[in-house]
C-alpha cells in the first residue's frame, strides 16, 4: 500500500489530473442540484377520509372510527393514529414509525380498511401520503369586477399555470360555484315524491342507457341513447313525472339556478382579489419554478380583461435567492479572511496551494451532492460556510509540516511526501473525530432535525474532499514546484516576531500553567461551573428557537354578531389607514405589501390584515413595535369585538401555537373541560388569542325516537334518520365538468324549510312499503346541543384547545399552565392533559439530541483509542470538549443572544472541530516523547510547535463564520446562534488545546510511566508511553 501511495505521489501528473478530475465532477454536480429554501423531506403521516351520506357522528365513529382505529393500532406500524369522525364523513391521519418508510405504512393503512370491511354506504374519498410543500410566491388577480367573473378568471390562471408545469397552485378567495335546484316541501307532497325519488328521476333523465349491441363481422360495438348535458336549460327541461295533462318538467316544480358558496373574500388596493398560491413539491427546484412563474405572468398579463390587475407578493423564491446570495457572499468574505490569515501565517508559496485546496475541495463537496441529490440550500451552503475552516486545517498540517522539514534540509519533494505520510494518521483520525461528531445529528428527528440534516452531509463530504485534497492533490503540487525561495524583509520580520513570542512569552506561559496545573485547571473548572450555573439559573436564556422578527404577520379583528361585510371593510379600512400611518411615520419603507381577507360574503365573523414587512432586522420598527403602536393608535369600531395578531414562520420549527390535549371516556365531560379550559386561558389575554377547539358544538340538534306506532309497523329508524339527513342537507347529484372549473349540481329544500324547525315535522319519509308519511307522525323530538364532530388518538377520545401565544417564547408560558391552569382542570373533570405541538416536539428533540452526543462520544473515544493504541490518551482531548461548550455558551452571551436548539447543532459541531488540533498535538507529544525527550520538555516542546498551526486551524475556522455574526439579515438569524458557537468556542478552545492539553498529557503520561516503570522498571521520564 506504501509502495502504491509513493508512486502516486512521485508521479508528476497524478495530482494535476486528481485536481482536474474532481474539477469536473464539481462542474457535473453544480448542474445537478436543486437550490430551494430548506432541504426536502418526508413527512412520515398518511391520511384516509371517507364519506357517509346521511350519516350521524355516533354512527360513523362507532362503525367505522372505532374499528379501523383498532385495526390501525394492532398492526404496530404506526407512533400515533388520530381520527376526526363528522357528520357524513370520517377522516383519519397516522404517523408512520421510525423504521418504516412512509409507503410501508401506506400499505398497512390500506390493509387495515380491507381487514374490517366498509359499510356499504361508505366511499373512500381519498387515500394519500402526506406531501411536503414549499411556497415559491403569491400572485393576486384583483379589479373592480363582479366576484363571479374574477372567479373565473382565476380558475383559467390556476389551470393555464398547471399547464404550464407548476406542481401545486391553490386558489383562495374564488367563490365557488354550484348548480342548486330548489324545491319546496308542499310540492314535493303534491307529487307523492321524497327528495330521494326526486334526484332518481333527475338523475335518470340524463344517464345514457344501453340500446342493445350491433355486431359487425366478428366485432360487436354497444350502442347507448345520446345523454343531455346538465346545464339550467337541459334541467329545467328534465321530465319529473306525468299526470293527465301531459308531461311535468323539472322547472314547472322547481327552480334551477347558478349559485356561489359563502366563501372568504379577499381586497387589495380597495378591490376584489382572487390569490393564485404556487409551491413546488419535492424534488423541485424552487428558482426554477420562480422562473416559471415571471414566464407565466409576462405571457398571462396579454389575456387580463381591461381593469384587472396582476400583483405578485410573498415572494418566498425571493427569500431563497437571499438567502443564497448571503450565505455566498458570507462564504466569499470569510475565504477572503482566510487567505488573509494564510499570507500572514505561511510563506507565499504555502499559502497559494493551501489556499487552491478550498475551492477543489468544495468542487469535490458538489460532486457527491450532485449524485447523492443534495440540494443547495441554506442549510447545505452554510455547511459549506463551516467547511472552509475544517478544509484549511488539513491543508494547513501538512503544508506546515513539510516546511518544516524542508528547512531541516530536505528537498521540497522528499518533505511534502514525508509530510503527508507523517500526518496522514493524525489527520485520518481528526477527519473521523469530526465526522463521528456531525453524522449523529441525522440521527434527531422532527423539524428541528429535518431543518439542519444537510449540515452533517456536506461537511462529511467536504471533509472527504479535503482529505483527497491534502493527500493526493497537495503533495503533488508542494513537492513539483521547487524549493522555497528565501524569505523577503517583512517576511523575515514577521518569522522573527512570531519566534520571540512563541519562544518568549507563550513559553513561559506554558510552563506556568504545567508548573502550576492544580490551580490553571481549577480556574478552567470554575469558569465552566460558572458558565453552567448562568444556564440554569436563566441569565444565559434558553429557548427553543430564535426570536426572529417573521416579514409577515397578520392582524384579525374578531366582530359582533351581525356584522355586514360593508361595516367589516369599513373596519378594516380604519386598520389599514392606522398601519399604513406607521409606515409613514418611520419614512416608509417598513410595509411592503397589504391584503385585506373577510371570512364570508354575507356576515363575517373575521375580517384581518396580512402584512409583508421587510426582512431587515435593524429596521425602524420590530414586530412587536409595530403590534404596539397598532394597539395605541387604533381605536376599535363599534361592529369589532376584539382584535388579535398572529406570526408566520418560514421552515421547520417555528410557530407560536399553543396546543393543549384534553383526553378522557365521556365526550361530554371532554367538552366541558375544554370550555373550563378556554375561559381560565383569556385570564391571559395579553399573551394569548385565537382560544378554541376541535369540538364545535352542534348549536340545533334534535334527538328523535320511534312513536310507538312506528315502533309497531316496525318502521327502520336508521332508514328514517338518513332520510332526514339528506333532506336537511341537500343532495349532490353529479359534479360536471365545465371549462377550468368542477361544478356539483345540488338537490336541496329551499332555505327557509331546511332552517326552520316549523317545516320538520312535514319531512315526507318513505317507508318500506313505498308509502309516504310525515316525519312528525313517527317520531317524537326533543332539544339537545350536541356535538357535531368526535376527535380520538390512538382510540381514546380528546379534544384539543388551541391558541395563539403572542409573547417571545411559548416555553416561558409552560410553567404557569403546568403548575396553575392545568392541575386545577384535572381536579374539576376526569380527565388527562398533556401539551402537544412544540412542548413534544422539543422533548422528542432533547431525547433525540442526548442519543447523538452519547454515540459521538462513543465513537470519538474508540477511534482515538485505535489511533493512539491506548484507552488512556483519549481522556487527555475528550475533556477539552466540554469547556470547549463553555467558550460557545460564554459568546452567546457576550453577543445578547439565548440559547436555542438551534446552538446544539453548533455545539455539537464545535466538539468535532476542538478535538482536531488536539489529535495533532497528542501525536507530536507521543513522538517528540518516543524520540527521547522527557514527558515535561515533551509537553512543553509539543505545545510551541503546535502554536502555529494551532493559530492558523482555529483563526481560518472561525474566518469562515465571522462575517454571518455582523450579518443584520433576518435570513441569517437562524444560522447565528450556530456561527457564534463555535467562533466563540473555537477561541476558547485555543487556549484549551495549547495550555489545557499539555497539562493532561503530562499528567497522564506521568500515570501511564508509574505504571510502566513499576512493572518494567526504569525513569519515569524517560519510560515509553
Amino acid at each position: 500500500m506504501n509502495g502504491f501511495y509513493d508512486q502516486i505521489l512521485r508521479h508528476r501528473l497524478a495530482a494535476n489530473l486528481m485536481m482536474l478530475l474532481v474539477i469536473g465532477a464539481g462542474i457535473w454536480g453544480l448542474q445537478s442540484v436543486r437550490s430551494q429554501l430548506f432541504p426536502d423531506f418526508e413527512l412520515p403521516l398518511v391520511r384516509a377520509t371517507f364519506s357517509w351520506d346521511n350519516a350521524d357522528v355516533d354512527t360513523i365513529r362507532t362503525q367505522l372510527g372505532d374499528p379501523l382505529d383498532q385495526e390501525m393500532m394492532d398492526s404496530g406500524d404506526f407512533d400515533f393514529v388520530r381520527a376526526v369522525s363528522y357528520r357524513g364523513g370520517h377522516r383519519v391521519f397516522a404517523a408512520v414509525k421510525d423504521g418504516l418508510s412512509v409507503d410501508e405504512g401506506f400499505a398497512t393503512l390500506e390493509d387495515a380498511i380491507d381487514n374490517i370491511g366498509l359499510p356499504s354506504s361508505v366511499i373512500i374519498d381519498d387515500l394519500e401520503k402526506i406531501e411536503v410543500t414549499e411556497p415559491v410566491a403569491s400572485v393576486l388577480l384583483y379589479g373592480d369586477l363582479p366576484r363571479s367573473d374574477l372567479a373565473s378568471l382565476g380558475y383559467q390562471a390556476q389551470q393555464s399555470l398547471l399547464a404550464e408545469g407548476v406542481a401545486v397552485v391553490e386558489l383562495s378567495g374564488a367563490p365557488g360555484r354550484e348548480r342548486v335546484i330548489d324545491v319546496d316541501l308542499t310540492t314535493l307532497g303534491s307529487l307523492g315524491m321524497t327528495l330521494d325519488t326526486l334526484a332518481d328521476r333527475i338523475t335518470a333523465q340524463f344517464n345514457a342507457t344501453p340500446a342493445g349491441t350491433l355486431a359487425v363481422g366478428a366485432n360487436s360495438t354497444s350502442l347507448v341513447t345520446d345523454s343531455p348535458d346538465w346545464t339550467v336549460d337541459a334541467l329545467n327541461e328534465a321530465i319529473i313525472a306525468q299526470n293527465a295533462g301531459g308531461v311535468i318538467r323539472l322547472a314547472q316544480v322547481a327552480q334551477v339556478r347558478e349559485a356561489y358558496d359563502n366563501t372568504d373574500i379577499l381586497r387589495y388596493d380597495g378591490m376584489p382579489a382572487i390569490k393564485l398560491e404556487v409551491s413546488r413539491v419535492a424534488g423541485e427546484d424552487t428558482l426554477e419554478n420562480a422562473e416559471l412563474l415571471d414566464n407565466w405572468m409576462a405571457d398571462f398579463a396579454d389575456e387580463l380583461p381591461y381593469g384587472v390587475g396582476m400583483h405578485k407578493y410573498n415572494e418566498i423564491w425571493q427569500v431563497v435567492q437571499d438567502q443564497l446570495n448571503l450565505v455566498i457572499s458570507n462564504g466569499i468574505a470569510g475565504m477572503v479572511l482566510v487567505l488573509l490569515v494564510l499570507f500572514v501565517f505561511l510563506r507565499t508559496r504555502l499559502a497559494i496551494w493551501v489556499a487552491a485546496g478550498i475551492p477543489v475541495s468544495f468542487m469535490g463537496t458538489l460532486a457527491f451532492m450532485g449524485y447523492s441529490d443534495t440540494t443547495i440550500n441554506t442549510i447545505s451552503l452554510f455547511g459549506f460556510v463551516i467547511a472552509i475552516g475544517i478544509i484549511v486545517d488539513d491543508a494547513i498540517v501538512v503544508a506546515e509540516d513539510a516546511a518544516a522539514l524542508e528547512s531541516q534540509g530536505l528537498s521540497s519533494e522528499q518533505a511534502s511526501r514525508t509530510a503527508a505520510k507523517r500526518m496522514m494518521p493524525a489527520v485520518i483520525a481528526s477527519s473521523l473525530t469530526t465526522i463521528a461528531a456531525f453524522m449523529p445529528l441525522l440521527l434527531i428527528g422532527g423539524s428541528f432535525g429535518n431543518l439542519l440534516v444537510d449540515i452533517p452531509t456536506v461537511v462529511t463530504a467536504a471533509i472527504i474532499a479535503s482529505l483527497v485534497e491534502c493527500f493526493i492533490i497537495l503533495p503533488g503540487h508542494l513537492g513539483h514546484n521547487g524549493k522555497t525561495k528565501p524569505m523577503g524583509v517583512r517576511r523575515l520580520q514577521f518569522e522573527e516576531a512570531f519566534h520571540r513570542f512563541r519562544d518568549g512569552p507563550f513559553q513561559r506561559l506554558v510552563k506556568q500553567a504545567l508548573g502550576q496545573s492544580s490551580i490553571f485547571v481549577a480556574a478552567i473548572f470554575a469558569v465552566a461551573l460558572l458558565t453552567l450555573g448562568a444556564v440554569t439559573s436563566g441569565r444565559i436564556e434558553f429557548e427553543p428557537s430564535p426570536s426572529l422578527d417573521q416579514p409577515t404577520m397578520s392582524v384579525t379583528l374578531d366582530l359582533l354578531d351581525g356584522t355586514t361585510l360593508a361595516e367589516a371593510e369599513s373596519a378594516l379600512d380604519q386598520l389599514q389607514a392606522v398601519v399604513e400611518d406607521i409606515d409613514a411615520s418611520v419614512g416608509g419603507g417598513l410595509i411592503a405589501n397589504i391584503v385585506q381577507e373577510f371570512e364570508s360574503v354575507d356576515e363575517p365573523d373575521r375580517a384581518s390584515l396580512e402584512l409583508t414587512l421587510t426582512s431587515d432586522t435593524n429596521r425602524a420598527l420590530s414586530n412587536a413595535d409595530v403590534l404596539e403602536r397598532v394597539q395605541n393608535e387604533f381605536e376599535l369600531p363599534p361592529v369589532v369585538r376584539a382584535y388579535s395578531s398572529g406570526r408566520f414562520f418560514r421552515g421547520p420549527g417555528g410557530g407560536g401555537d399553543l396546543e393543549i390535549r384534553l383526553v378522557g371516556d365521556d365526550i361530554q365531560e371532554l367538552k366541558q373541560a375544554s370550555l373550563a379550559l378556554q375561559t381560565q386561558l383569556l385570564n391571559y389575554s395579553d399573551v394569548l388569542s385565537d382560544i378554541t377547539d376541535d369540538l364545535p358544538l352542534d348549536g340545533q340538534q334534535y334527538q328523535m325516537s320511534l312513536t310507538q306506532a312506528a315502533q309497531t309497523a316496525a318502521v327502520d329508524m336508521n332508514s328514517v334518520a338518513s332520510q332526514v339527513a339528506g333532506q336537511l342537507s341537500g343532495k349532490t347529484l353529479v359534479t360536471v365538468q365545465e371549462g377550468d372549473q368542477e361544478i356539483p349540481v345540488v338537490l336541496q329544500l329551499v332555505e327557509h324549510q331546511r332552517e326552520s324547525d316549523a317545516w320538520l315535522e312535514n319531512l315526507p319519509i318513505q317507508l318500506s312499503d313505498g308509502t309516504t308519511r310525515p316525519l312528525g307522525g313517527l317520531v317524537n323530538f326533543h332539544f339537545d346541543q350536541g356535538l357535531n364532530r368526535i376527535t380520538s388518538r390512538n382510540g381514546e377520545l380528546e379534544v384539543e384547545v388551541t391558541a395563539t401565544y403572542n409573547g417571545d417564547q411559548l416555553v416561558d408560558f409552560y410553567p404557569e399552565l403546568e403548575n396553575t391552569v392545568l392541575p386545577g382542570i384535572s381536579a374539576r373533570f376526569d380527565v388527562d392533559w398533556s401539551i402537544s405541538g412544540q412542548a413534544e416536539e422539543l422533548e422528542s428533540f432533547f431525547s433525540d439530541t442526548l442519543l447523538a452526543v452519547s454515540i459521538s462520544i462513543l465513537l470519538i473515544y474508540l477511534i482515538l483509542a485505535w489511533v493512539f493504541e491506548s484507552w488512556l490518551w483519549p481522556f487527555a482531548i475528550l475533556v477539552t470538549v466540554p469547556f470547549g461548550l463553555t467558550g460557545a455558551v460564554i459568546g452567546h452571551w457576550i453577543m445578547g443572544m439565548p440559547l436555542s436548539t438551534i446552538s446544539v447543532f453548533g455545539l455539537i459541531g464545535l466538539s468535532g472541530i476542538v478535538i482536531n488540533d488536539a489529535i495533532i498535538l497528542v501525536t507530536v507529544f507521543r513522538r517528540l516523547h518516543n524520540d527521547g525527550l522527557s514527558l515535561y520538555d515533551s509537553a512543553v516542546e509539543a505545545s510551541l510547535s503546535r502554536l502555529r498551526p494551532v493559530i492558523l486551524t482555529s483563526i481560518t475556522t472561525m474566518a469562515g463564520l465571522i462575517p454571518l455574526l455582523f450579518e443584520t439579515s433576518v435570513d441569517a438569524a437562524l444560522l447565528k446562534p450556530i456561527a457564534v458557537g463555535m467562533v466563540f468556542g473555537l477561541g476558547f478552545g485555543t487556549v484549551l488545546i495549547l495550555l489545557l492539553v499539555p497539562i493532561l498529557l503530562l499528567h497522564i503520561g506521568r500515570l501511564k510511566a508509574r505504571i510502566a516503570s513499576r512493572r518494567d522498571g526504569g525513569d519515569m521520564e524517560t519510560v515509553k508511553v
